[in-house]
């Protein structure tokens, strides 16, 4: 090879390599899907496709971004609600999504966020309340919640149709959110044998210190999530 071939050969593999586009490989590269949007307040949020769920989203309202750690099955769609709960006359940002669900299983989960800040807001667990604020009995004959003041009985075989019972009750297994009336809703599943519901919790927060806490709880024998 004679050495214009080679001059040859180095000056095409420059042009060539110039020709390509810049590889890029950041993180914010990676979240391409819309998954839900508020279009006229300029709100989207992404997610990151790894089955299967989402895992990792980037939310992007007007100018500004931030990427979070959360998890969304495919098929259930985050729902997003732009809306004042602590009476500052500022909307805030909720997120509810769904982080696993199947037969009995609803595993709901939310977000609130300073929409200035793009910083969450705390939101009380409602399993915490629950367990700080419902004591519980459960035996082959009776079933009993005691919340506040009010205590609830229940008649076991109502409910079981034969099937074992659990040593306790179990709440949780079904966990929803909503918004209703500028305020967040919880709704908990209470459970005593695997297909046994005898009904679901309902926590209403209020915004003090900073954080949503608990307003009032309550029982309600149906809930259509």
């Amino acid at each position: 090879m004679n050495r214009i071939t080679v001059i040859f050969f180095v000056v095409l593999t420059l042009i060539l390599s110039l020709s390509k586009p810049p590889i890029t490989n950041t993180n914010a590269d990676k979240y391409k899907i819309l998954i839900a949007s508020i279009e006229d307040e300029d709100i989207f949020l992404y997610g990151k496709h790894t089955a299967p769920a989402y895992k990792g989203m980037k939310l992007v309202i007007g100018e500004k971004s931030k990427i979070f750690n959360w998890r969304c099955s495919f098929n259930r769609t985050p729902e997003l609600v732009s809306v004042d709960l602590n009476s500052d006359e500022k909307k805030e940002l909720v997120i509810i999504r769904t982080d696993g669900f199947g037969t009995g299983i609803h595993n709901g989960k939310i977000n609130v966020l300073d929409r200035d800040s793009l910083d969450e807001i705390y939101v009380v667990s409602p399993i915490e309340i629950i367990n700080k604020n419902i004591k519980s009995q459960l035996s082959l004959e009776n079933i009993k919640l005691a919340i506040g003041n009010e205590t609830i009985s229940l008649k076991t075989s109502d409910y079981t149709k034969g099937k074992e019972i659990y040593n306790s009750i179990e709440f949780g297994s079904e966990i929803y959110y909503l918004i209703e009336d500028k305020h967040i809703k919880s709704v908990v599943s209470a459970q005593i044998a695997h297909g046994a519901y005898i009904g679901y919790i309902i926590i209403n927060y209020k915004y003090e210190n900073s954080q949503f806490v608990l307003d009032d709880i309550g029982y309600s024998e149906k809930f259509e999530g």
